[in-house]
């Protein structure tokens, strides 16, 4: 599938950086209410390909309102997002809902696995969204497992893993279709502080493989482990 509308679309790459992952330009968005509130305003940043980036502030400073547009789960209400150098403003819900599927893996502090389905399983279900061939699902789905050091669980259901295991688990479903982008909203808030560690491990190896990481964060420890980050304070980026 072609996210690119014309000739003209595709030229546009020429004035954005060959090694973008995520660009924003004036970005802001506005809940429609009522009352209308404004919970970002006018955010303009360059994510680099293997870039590891916490993003911090307190609570209701723009974060979460950030991670949903660039998962491109909201549209802002001005302004432009780019993924992989992709101009999403005027993608069609299809069009988004492929490139999102395609380009952007998700991993929340709450896990979201299916508990009546193995860990195997539960990472193949992201493959569903780009169609992949079934012969080849559960082998992509056991080398994402391998990637996070859960293939011998393979077979288990989330309620035989521990909370680490449950958390590699997500982790395996984020990467399976090989994305750009991994966007992680408090990865380890649910974990010990030895189990935090060892995804915080996993994640530097993702960056290092290639893979970007946002990861949203109220912990220092986590935030620590990035390369970069980016803070926000009401709907603002400061930097």
């Amino acid at each position: 599938m072609s996210f690119f509308k014309n000739k003209r679309d595709e030229d546009t790459i020429a004035d954005i950086e060959i090694d973008s992952v995520v660009k924003m330009v004036d970005v802001s968005y506005v809940y429609k209410g009522p009352p209308p509130l404004q919970a970002l305003y006018e955010v303009s940043l360059n994510i680099r390909k293997a870039e590891h980036v916490a993003i911090v502030g307190p609570s209701g400073s723009g974060k979460s309102t950030f991670l949903n547009l660039v998962g491109l789960l909201d549209r802002p209400s001005s302004g432009a997002i780019y993924i992989d150098n992709i101009d999403t403003k005027d993608l069609q819900e299809k069009e988004r809902s492929a490139l999102r599927a395609r380009k952007i893996g998700f991993v929340f502090q709450a896990f979201h696995l299916l508990s009546y389905k193995s860990a195997l399983e539960n990472v193949m279900l992201a493959q569903l969204y780009i169609k992949t061939p079934r012969a080849k699902r559960e082998k992509d789905a056991i080398e994402a497992l391998e990637k996070v050091g859960l293939a011998k669980r393979a077979y288990a259901l989330p309620g035989e893993l521990s909370g680490g295991e449950r958390q590699r688990v997500a982790m395996a479903r984020a990467i399976v279709n090989r994305p750009s982008l991994i966007l992680c909203d408090e990865p380890t808030g649910n974990l010990d502080s030895v189990t935090a560690d060892m995804i915080l491990d996993i994640l530097d190896e993702l960056s290092q493989s290639g893979l970007t990481l946002l990861v949203i964060t109220h912990s220092s420890q986590v935030a620590a482990r990035a390369k970069r980050s980016l803070s926000f304070s009401d709907g603002r980026l400061l930097g």
